[in-house]
Order: C-alpha cells, then sequence, then structure tokens
C-alpha cells in the first residue's frame, strides 16, 4: 500500500508501487525536484515522475510502451527522462543500460519498443516504463486507464463481423478509447492494429472498432471477433 510523505512545505504526496496500465491504476508521484527558493517566494516542482505505466503485453508482435500510445492526461509531450522495468521486479534500466532484451527502441520521445521477432526465444518481457516530466504535474491514484472486458455484438451472419466502438451501448466503451485489442472468440492470441490478423479487415482501430466483411474473405466466411478498448479515467 502507498505510503504518505510530507515536504518541507507541508504538502503530501504519495509513493507506491505499480499497478498493471490495464487493470490498471497509475503510481503517484515518485519524485519531485525543487528549485532553491528564495525568502518570501514559494518553490515550484520543476518535474515530476508519472506512474509505472503498462499499456500493452508481449501478445501479438511484441511489447510497445510507446509515448505516443498513451493519452496527454498521462505522460507529457516531452518527457526529460524515461526507465524502465520488467513487470514484477524492482530493478530499474536507463537509456544505454544493458537489457534483458534486445529493443526496437528506448528513449523519452519514444517511449519502448520491443519486436518478439528480435529475441532469441521468440518472446520479449513485459515492459512498465516511467516518465519524468518537467512542471509539477501529479498523477493521482484516482486518475485510473482500464481496459474494458472482452466484447461481442456480432457474429459473420450475414455481410460479417461488425465489433463497432458506437454499437455496445452508452457506459460500454469510452468516447475515445486510445488502444484496443482483438481475438478470435474462443481463442488466446490479441492482435492489434497493425499486426498480421488471420483475415483482411475493412477497418480495426480504437476510434472504430473492428469490422470484417464476408465477402472481402477468400473462403467467403469471416471468424467470429471479440474486441476489448483501453479507456482513460476521469
Amino acid at each position: 500500500s502507498p505510503l504518505a510523505q510530507a515536504d518541507s512545505s507541508g504538502a503530501v504526496s504519495e509513493r507506491g508501487d505499480s499497478g498493471r496500465f490495464g487493470a490498471h491504476r497509475l503510481s503517484s508521484v515518485r519524485k519531485v525536484t525543487k528549485p532553491t527558493a528564495t525568502p518570501g517566494a514559494t518553490a515550484k516542482p520543476t518535474s515530476s515522475w508519472t506512474g509505472w505505466l503498462d499499456r500493452d503485453d508481449p501478445g501479438g508482435s511484441g511489447d510497445y510502451e510507446s509515448r505516443g500510445g498513451l493519452p496527454a492526461k498521462v505522460v507529457c509531450s516531452n518527457p526529460l527522462e524515461i526507465r524502465a522495468r520488467i513487470k514484477g521486479t524492482t530493478k530499474e534500466f536507463a537509456p544505454g543500460s544493458s537489457l534483458p532484451d534486445n529493443l526496437a527502441y528506448f528513449s523519452a520521445s519514444q517511449g519502448l519498443g520491443c519486436k518478439n521477432a528480435s529475441q532469441a526465444d521468440r518472446r520479449c518481457s513485459d515492459y512498465e516504463v516511467n516518465f519524468r516530466c518537467p512542471g509539477p504535474r501529479v498523477y493521482s491514484r484516482d486518475r485510473a486507464a482500464s481496459w474494458t472486458g472482452w466484447l461481442n455484438k456480432d457474429n459473420p451472419g450475414g455481410s460479417g463481423d461488425y465489433e463497432n466502438k458506437t454499437g455496445f451501448g452508452p457506459g460500454v466503451v469510452c468516447s475515445n478509447p486510445f488502444n484496443i485489442r482483438a481475438r478470435v472468440k474462443g481463442t488466446s492470441p490479441e492482435f492489434s492494429p497493425g499486426d498480421k490478423v488471420p483475415e483482411t479487415l475493412a477497418y480495426f482501430s480504437a476510434s472504430q472498432g473492428l469490422a470484417c466483411k464476408n465477402a472481402s474473405q477468400t473462403d467467403r466466411w469471416c471468424n467470429d471477433y471479440e474486441v476489448k478498448f483501453l479507456c482513460s479515467g476521469p
């Protein structure tokens, strides 16, 4: 459980461990750097760390903890530093460190990307990342992001399988999800937009959902897909 700490000004911050970013609570600020206060002036934090963020897992083509895949309320557009660690461990890595996997990229501007195909065992570790952002912004425990459950509103009967974001009814999917996963019903492999999917899809995106037209398939029949969306909290 998080520990409350009071700084010299009496302000209280929390330090907590990570939660997966898809049941998926964000840890509160880990460290704040302050300038030297002048007499009569109130010192303001100059930078702050986000909590540990884990928006992806090694399913599909790899583990992609990309900065651009996180909403603006979760990470700033110009982070100063990044750290990474394997989920469930405490050892932290910075760019330039020796990591367990061969990474496609690892920088504050991009985030972290690991391709399964680039690893000796064809499988990346499951990473989480932490960014240091300029300014005093605080990411608190009441701001969360979470995945919906698996949703399946349609089947391939008729013209195809249409798992549209807007078709699930009010309160099921947020208005602006920032990630989506899909899988064939009754199976475990998950797909992201950009992955090789078993069929030709009409569309597959967080903003639209997924659509498969029977007429576009060689056997004239789509699989029965289910989807889930990643939504930011309040």
